[in-house]
């Protein structure tokens, strides 16, 4: 039978893997809306760009 210190060892390693898995859970959500965050920067960008150049055109 387990003892006291056991226990508590247990314990104290089911907490910590309680508290990796939620920084996992974190870097996953950041990750994600970085990820989310550049698609939209890159969409707006191209997006700037062919206006610029359908202006540039109608200026020459």
């Amino acid at each position: 039978m387990k003892d006291e210190r056991d226990i508590e060892k247990d314990l104290k390693y089911m907490e910590l893997n309680q508290k990796d898995d939620n920084k996992q859970d974190r870097i996953k959500e950041l990750t994600e809306i970085t990820t989310s965050t550049l698609k939209k920067l890159n969409t707006d960008t191209f997006m700037d760009a062919k206006i610029l150049h359908k202006k540039k055109r109608k200026g020459d």
